[in-house]
């Protein structure tokens, strides 16, 4: 079976209704379904994860180690760029491929893709900085004590003098409506780099990389815009009400389409709907 190559970044810390530390994810979850966040995240029930998911984090640990293989030296050009990355990822492709033939095609598509990114972001780097063009932080694990609040950036970069950017890379496909979610996640990570006082400057921008999933058809996109003043009050008075909800045990079913793809349908069905009480 194929394994994750550095699953244990991805951090995660113990509930307890004491201190209830929150995440991206989970104050996602909770508000999607306090149900389902009841049983993943307070009771740790197991999940299954879709292929999709499981693709997603070797994708991204690939990523991500590729720019402590490669050398940066012999890059000069696109087409340098292409050969560097993808003769590292070739190597960790065909270990896959023995394993799993059909995974490691699909990761070969998504690594092809943030290839393609990689690309278009080397024909607009700035030539009087170089350097910038290769992330200042990857994959960093921060958290605030202060708002009990946690997270693993995938990635800071120095855009401009006293200027950086956060970025996140998604393996699936954008979608408009997610646009404010996005916006709340990533000013969560512009609160974590700052409380920790990772930059020395002032974090101005954000930006998702999307790969498009494993349809070749769907071309990668990237999305990106300044912090806005009234995103950081949305993540605050979320924050404040997610864990308002769950100190009082708050843990309604949330019916959408989506529930028959819930890894929680069968408790679901087996729970009685007016078990939970509204916090005033």
């Amino acid at each position: 079976m194929v394994e994750r190559v550095d699953a244990a970044v991805r951090q995660r810390k113990e509930f307890n209704y004491k201190d209830i530390w929150l995440s991206k994810s989970g104050v996602h979850a909770y508000n999607q379904c306090p149900f389902r966040f009841y049983h993943q995240v307070v009771l740790g029930t197991p999940f299954v994860k879709s292929i999709e998911m499981f693709q997603g984090n070797i994708a991204h640990d690939l990523i991500f180690e590729v720019y402590d293989n490669i050398d940066r030296e012999k890059i000069d050009s696109s087409s340098d760029l292409r050969r560097e990355y993808w003769d590292f990822f070739a190597k960790r492709l065909d270990d896959i491929r023995k394993e799993d033939a059909q995974l490691g095609n699909n990761l070969g598509i998504l690594l092809n893709k943030f290839i393609t990114v990689e690309e278009q972001r080397w024909g607009m780097r700035n030539l009087k900085y170089p350097n910038r063009f290769w992330p200042k932080k990857k994959e960093m694990f921060l958290e605030d004590d202060e708002i009990k609040y946690y997270g693993t950036l995938d990635r800071l970069d120095k855009w401009r003098k006293g200027k950086y950017i956060l970025l996140d890379y998604k393996t699936g496909k954008y979608r408009e409506y997610n646009l404010s979610k996005m916006r709340n996640e990533m000013f969560g990570y512009k609160h974590l780099v700052e409380a920790n006082g990772i930059v020395k400057g002032e974090v101005t921008h954000w930006g998702q990389i999307f790969l498009g999933g494993v349809d070749t058809a769907i071309q990668p996109q990237v999305i990106s815009e300044p912090f806005k003043s009234a995103t950081e009050k949305a993540f605050y008075k979320k924050l404040e009400k997610t864990r308002k909800g769950i100190k009082f045990r708050f843990f309604p079913k949330k019916h959408t389409p989506l529930c028959d793809w819930c890894s929680y349908v069968k408790e679901c069905m087996l729970e009685a709907e007016d078990k939970w009480k509204e916090p005033e």
